[in-house]
């Protein structure tokens, strides 16, 4: 991927806050490439489960989740490297209003992984009895398209779709949990040592979902730094819902 950041500013008020005597420029621009390369792959393999087990009692509870049985599952491992490079762009004499108007310079390698558990439901009666052909196959439990990578590891995101199964045919399939981590090296840092107290490896991210009913999903994610042995930040977030979807 390529992109380019282009900033114009034109300022009616040339006050410089950093330095009073010298006013700002009242046109000025800036352009700022922003270059990632990313290259990921998967595993999986799919386990056909017996009409009575565990997980099946699990994911039935609630009355909107009794007409089907959760028939299969897919378990998904997908190793993932990315780097993005932005170069050092002078931003120094431009005026600042928000985060945007100063883009670091950035080189960082970012790896990792996320595993997924993926469940096929199937309804409990219907034509799948009688007419083989058309149940759904192992191959039609796809693998959900990956959520984006954080940007830079900048903290956790919570998406807010868990409650919306693929609905494929007959039947549906649900995202029944996810594990993710991803740690970054920082090679300006590692070659400037820009700040004494903060290492070339950024802090670990990690987000861990669980969805076992329609009903209900609890998501926990954060940073940590393990050279502090510290989190660095965190979120968590419960999902609760009734038969009506409320």
């Amino acid at each position: 991927q390529a992109g380019v950041h282009r900033t114009a500013y034109t300022l009616n008020d040339q006050y410089n806050p950093d330095d009073p005597l010298h006013e700002l420029e009242a046109d000025t621009a800036r352009t700022v490439p922003d270059l990632t390369y990313k290259v990921a792959t998967g595993v999986e393999r799919v386990y056909n489960l017996p009409e009575e087990n565990w997980l099946s009692d699990i994911t039935k509870m609630g009355a909107s989740n009794q007409g089907t049985r959760l028939a299969r599952v897919k378990h998904t491992i997908e190793p993932t490297l990315k780097y993005r490079y932005v170069p050092d762009v002078s931003q120094d004499d431009l005026p600042l209003f928000d985060s945007t108007d100063r883009i670091r310079q950035k080189s960082l390698f970012l790896y990792g992984f996320t595993t997924k558990m993926l469940g096929r439901f199937i309804p409990e009666r219907g034509s799948e009895d009688s007419i083989p052909e058309i149940t759904p196959e192992v191959e039609e439990l796809p693998s959900i398209e990956p959520r984006s990578l954080l940007d830079d590891l900048a903290g956790p995101r919570v998406t807010d779709d868990l409650d919306k199964p693929v609905r494929n045919r007959l039947g549906q399939i649900r995202e029944l949990a996810r594990l993710s981590l991803f740690e970054g090296y920082n090679f300006i840092e590692a070659r400037q040592d820009q700040d004494p107290n903060r290492d070339a490896f950024t802090d670990t991210t990690f987000d861990l979902m669980l969805n076992p009913t329609a009903s209900f999903s609890q998501e926990f994610g954060g940073t940590y730094n393990r050279e502090h042995e510290r989190f660095t930040s965190w979120e968590t977030t419960s999902r609760l819902s009734d038969d009506r979807g409320d």
